[in-house]
């Protein structure tokens, strides 16, 4: 009892290992297109912490078993 599981899946996240981020050589970027056009750029670290905080408060008591995508609307 009190058990809840919840998943947080957020997309490009800006951190150092993002900004530090090469393509490899001959990648097709037409396969980011629709993202690029949804979002406005990388998510920033304090939305995805706030998320979870979100999912580990008791306002969030009764969800469990949910996924939360965070990604701009880029996979609705």
């Amino acid at each position: 009892a009190g058990l809840r599981v919840n998943c947080v899946c957020p997309s490009a996240v800006d951190t150092a290992f993002l900004s530090g981020f090469d393509w490899p050589e001959g990648i097709d970027l037409s396969l980011f297109a629709r993202a690029g056009s949804v979002l406005p750029g990388p998510i920033a670290p304090a939305e995805v912490a706030s998320a979870i905080a979100y999912l580990a408060s008791d306002d969030a008591a009764s969800v469990t078993g949910t996924t939360l995508v965070l990604d701009g609307g880029a996979t609705a």
